[in-house]
């Protein structure tokens, strides 16, 4: 029986996208200093603040990965865990 929804690229797209959408719409919204979106950037990225914000904009990528998982949809599992690789490394890079 093929699993419906089983495609590396339901995991993969969701899992690169939604991070950098989120960070988009939130860093507008709670970010009102005198700086603009760029220098803003450069100012806080190394910090700690940076590194949590990071981490929250990657919960909804660690939501598609359980329940790929608990779904069994391997293929989507995999995809998410790779769209999930990029900001992970990101993060712990971040010093």
């Amino acid at each position: 029986m093929k699993l419906k929804y089983n495609n590396f690229f339901w995991g993969f797209i969701p899992a690169l996208l939604l991070p950098i959408i989120i960070f988009l719409f939130t860093w507008g919204h709670l970010y009102t200093g005198d700086l603009s979106f760029w220098a803003s950037l450069k100012e806080f990225f190394g910090t700690h603040l940076m590194q949590q914000y990071i981490l929250f904009c990657s919960l909804p990528d660690l939501i598609i990965l359980f329940v790929a998982y608990k779904m069994e949809r391997w293929k989507a599992c995999s995809g998410a865990f790779l769209g999930l690789f990029p900001f992970l490394c990101l993060l712990f890079s971040n010093f």
